[in-house]
């Protein structure tokens, strides 16, 4: 008898599904959550339902713990044909997170739906953090304003210093953090590979560990050096280390479940 066939059938099946994600993987990129939102179709492989109490537990982690986007411990699955990838968009190496690139379609592409394997509660939660963030830099510019329009004679010390400091400190940091956008590490799967019929992120996150098990101690530190100084209202976030448009990435020409 074979090891294999040796085994429980409970970890025989978990090696069946370690070795399927394993031919199936295409590599890692990012991907603009928000703004693709209405082509990102979920439930094929996860059912589950939008929990509210979720959403709200993950957006207070967002907001007290800032964002850990291109964590490999929160990355997030997407299937989608091979032919329909630029493949040179994707890496096999995730471990340094500051290389990865967005995802590109094919010309033809444009506007496909992109299927998830998770992912659900993580996107509703981060629009509701970066709406948190809009909010928050507009509070600090009504302050501004308001100090603005203080006679010089009657402005204090201290709202001097706000103004001349605090605040402008204040919003650089919010708006480092929503240069990011709503963009997301992936782990890109070809959908023609797929044999399971559950796949969700547990399932991908213990495939990650056994491919790359330094990643239960990374944290996103290692590309955001900043979280800790720059996360809501002064408290959470990171700069984007590319702000600007890239004809061809599925976030701009166009999560923890």
């Amino acid at each position: 008898m074979s090891l294999f066939k040796a085994l429980d059938p409970k970890v025989q099946e978990r090696w069946r599904i370690q070795r399927q994600l394993k031919n199936a993987l295409l590599g890692y990129s990012t991907l603009e959550l928000v703004q693709n939102e209405d082509r990102l179709v979920f439930g094929t492989w996860n059912p589950r339902q939008l929990q509210p109490k979720q959403i709200r537990r993950l957006t207070k982690s967002f907001q007290s713990d800032g964002l850990d986007r291109f964590d490999l411990k929160s990355v997030m699955p997407i299937v989608v044909p091979k032919d329909s990838i630029d493949l040179t968009s994707l890496t096999l190496d995730p471990s340094e997170p500051s290389k990865l690139t967005e995802l590109k379609l094919q010309p033809n592409c444009h506007g496909m739906a992109i299927k998830c394997a998770g992912g659900k509660h993580r996107l509703q939660a981060l629009k509701l953090y970066l709406r948190d963030l809009r909010s928050a830099q507009d509070d600090l510019i009504r302050e501004q304003d308001r100090i603005a329009g203080i006679p010089d004679e009657e402005i204090s010390n201290e709202d001097k210093r706000r103004f001349k400091k605090v605040l402008p400190e204040a919003m650089k940091k919010l708006q480092g953090i929503q240069n990011y956008g709503g963009q997301w590490m992936v782990a890109v799967y070809d959908e023609g590979e797929m044999r399971i019929d559950r796949f969700n992120h547990t399932t991908i996150t213990n495939a990650i560990f056994r491919l790359y098990p330094e990643a239960r101690f990374r944290t996103s530190a290692t590309f955001e050096p900043q979280r800790d100084q720059a996360r809501l209202h002064g408290n959470g976030g990171g700069t984007s280390n590319n702000g600007n448009t890239v004809h061809g990435h599925i976030g701009q020409s166009e999560t923890h479940s």
